[in-house]
């Protein structure tokens, strides 16, 4: 049995600040904001948690619905709270106890997929949670961005007049 850290959710977004998405997102927001808002800020993730909850969701058979942790029917709007997700372990921890362990290789495989594609979406909606301190101290006046910006702007005026 795997351990699932919830994601931190920091004060400042209780009370919007700083504020660049929703409080709890849902699993159609979240791709929004990391597929498409900040698409370049998330180059080289692993979103495979978005891929194929969304995927899912789009069969015929699951009427619109995704299984978060590969066991509870959850609607793309539906926000992720913490409660939400603790719900979703608990459900999976519940089936296993029923089921016991898998009968062949092919469920083994399958509930080993279903828990790395929930440790991922746990693993994204920590650093969309974190996303807006990161961006705080990119472009901080001495931070990364904004030192790289003063170079190649004002490096050769400042180099000429020594």
């Amino acid at each position: 049995m795997s351990h699932y850290n919830l994601p931190i959710i920091p004060d400042d977004f209780k009370t919007c600040q700083p504020f660049v998405g929703a409080i709890h997102p849902s699993l159609r927001q979240l791709n929004a904001y990391i597929t498409r808002k900040f698409k370049h800020d998330f180059v080289g993730e692993n979103i495979v948690a978005l891929t194929e909850y969304i995927a899912t969701s789009k069969s015929s058979w699951s009427k619109g619905k995704f299984y978060l942790f590969g066991q509870l029917p959850t609607d793309l709007d539906t926000p992720l709270t913490n409660e939400l997700l603790q719900k979703a372990i608990d459900v999976n921890i519940q089936r296993g106890i029923e089921y016991g362990a898998p009968a062949n290789s092919f469920e083994a495989a399958s509930i080993h997929r279903s828990e790395q594609i929930f440790q991922n979406l746990l693993y994204l909606l920590g650093r969309y949670y974190r996303h807006p301190y990161e961006l705080m101290e990119l472009y901080r006046p001495d931070g990364e961005f904004m030192t790289k910006f003063i170079e190649e702007s004002c490096g050769p005026a400042i180099s000429s007049e020594m």
